[in-house]
């Protein structure tokens, strides 16, 4: 890429490139930096506009239309959403939200609204929600959540609701928010954590904490313990395949600090972690994204605690051959 960057955000445009933007490059730490349009077609980066405001550690939720709503992040002041247009290239203005948000969840709901909730706020994590009302372009509260959350994980489930896990030390109690009455509710069966999610094609959510996979099927509210387990403890960059699969690259082990090069696909249908390929560089708070074709792109990422990179990889499942280094 044009510019080193983690904790940064992308998005699938609807002509097929790729909006990575924001993330922290080696310069001022209150700076903006420009984003960057990767083409799949050429396999290169060009950048394009700043951000309106800083943005690390930001929620990004692609809506109906093609744009990508990028909400909160550590340095953005008072704490501020915008919206990236593809059709024009440009960053719409910034627009108030109920304050500042670092690592929020962000979930885009059944009817096109979009929550946000929970984050880091003055180095405290907090419990509050709100709602990106579509129709206004404005936002509004929500119920809160039961706990302050930082660095967690959300995803809507098939009925519409949205399960919040993680973002406390150890196991926690999960809940779930009712989108049509913005309240929330704990499950108090349950214990478990999770800094990533995914919905799984059959309903169930891929759950990744510390190393540990767990599936969790909303129609029992009951939780499985994989047989498998990341040499990783936390930060890998997680994406769902095509195929129902689920791509897991880098992470970093939280005893050592290093960061990982594994790029492994893990099946639920049969319950086996399989390693693919590595990055060109070992790493982790990179972004994950699906191209039309089916390659999965893996950008940037910290290599240590104060350095990050430029790097990016594509990794050709079809083609069962390595992970290669993008070249422009």
């Amino acid at each position: 890429m044009n510019v080193s960057r983690a904790e940064a955000v992308s998005a699938l445009l609807p002509d097929g490139t790729v909006l990575i933007a924001g993330g922290v490059d080696q310069g001022p730490p209150d700076a903006t930096y420009p984003a960057e349009i990767y083409d799949p077609q050429t396999r290169a980066f060009h950048r394009i506009a700043s951000t309106q405001s800083p943005r690390l550690g930001s929620a990004a939720v692609t809506l109906p239309d093609g744009r990508v709503l990028i909400a909160g992040g550590l340095r953005t002041p008072a704490g501020t959403s915008e919206i990236y247009d593809p059709t024009t290239g440009q960053f719409g203005s910034l627009v108030s939200m109920s304050g500042e948000r670092y690592r929020p969840v962000g979930v885009m709901l059944a009817d096109g609204r979009v929550l946000v909730a929970g984050g880091e706020r003055n180095a405290s994590r907090i419990a509050t929600a709100e709602i990106w009302i579509p129709s206004t372009g404005s936002w509004a509260t929500t119920g809160s959540m039961a706990k302050p959350r930082y660095q967690f994980a959300g995803v809507r489930l098939p009925d519409g609701t949205v399960l919040i896990a993680g973002g406390e030390s150890g196991l926690s109690t999960p809940e779930i928010f009712n989108a049509g009455t913005g309240v929330w509710s704990s499950i108090a069966s349950l214990q478990m954590s999770a800094t990533a999610a995914v919905l799984l094609p059959n309903g169930k959510v891929l759950l990744l904490y510390l190393g540990n996979l767990i599936l969790y099927d909303p129609s029992t509210r009951t939780t499985t313990q994989s047989t498998q387990h990341l040499e990783t403890y936390t930060d890998e960059a997680v994406v769902l395949l095509p195929n129902g699969n689920v791509l897991i690259a880098g992470g970093v082990d939280s005893q050592t600090f290093e960061g990982s090069t594994d790029v492994l696909v893990y099946s639920p249908d049969s319950d086996t972690l399989t390693n693919v390929g590595s990055l060109s560089l070992g790493r982790w708070d990179a972004t994950a994204t699906v191209l039309s074709d089916g390659t999965i792109l893996v950008a940037g990422g910290a290599t240590r605690e104060t350095t990050n990179s430029t790097a990016a990889d594509l990794v050709d499942l079809n083609a069962r051959r390595r992970s290669r280094a993008v070249r422009h």
